[in-house]
């Protein structure tokens, strides 16, 4: 009987129930790209055909063909390795030049009572709190209206 077969259906298959739902629930409680569940859900590409990976775990045909390769990369006695992520650093400048563009009078206004405390570089600091003027997609046609792209950070990070 399929593993497969077991873990859809462990009272029809020869696979100890145990195992069946060992295998389902280590696939759910993984966190959804994290090496380990990437693993177990390569195993279990390269063993089962496309349509059952497709109804059982809702992964598309892209999905299982990136996980058959990493299959075979393992199975070369390769480890996978964690995504690699790279987060784009900004100058000092440009990141200044963003808060006090979003600090000023025109974008935010303060309210008269209370205050935020934020911790910034380790140094925790009080802030009055603030509501914005204008909704997110103005503010920031204003900002890439008042700066030139080399002065910018990305529309994501602002």
């Amino acid at each position: 009987e399929s593993l497969f077969n077991a873990v859809v259906s462990p009272q029809e298959s020869g696979v100890p129930k145990e195992f069946a739902e060992n295998v389902r629930m280590t696939v759910k409680a993984l966190p959804k790209y994290s090496v380990e569940s990437e693993a177990v859900l390569a195993h279990l590409a390269n063993t089962y055909d496309a349509k059952m990976m497709e109804g059982e775990f809702k992964l598309g045909k892209v999905k299982i063909a990136t996980l058959q390769r990493k299959y075979a990369y393992m199975a070369s006695g390769l480890c996978l390795q964690p995504p690699r992520r790279s987060i784009r650093h900004y100058t000092p400048t440009n990141v200044e030049q963003v808060v006090r563009f979003l600090l000023n009078n025109q974008n935010v206004q303060r309210i008269s009572w209370g205050t935020k405390k934020v911790v910034v570089n380790d140094e925790e600091i009080e802030l009055p709190n603030l509501i914005r003027k204008k909704i997110v997609v103005y503010l920031t046609c204003d900002y890439m209206e008042h700066f030139p792209q080399e002065q910018r950070i990305g529309s994501t990070s602002f």
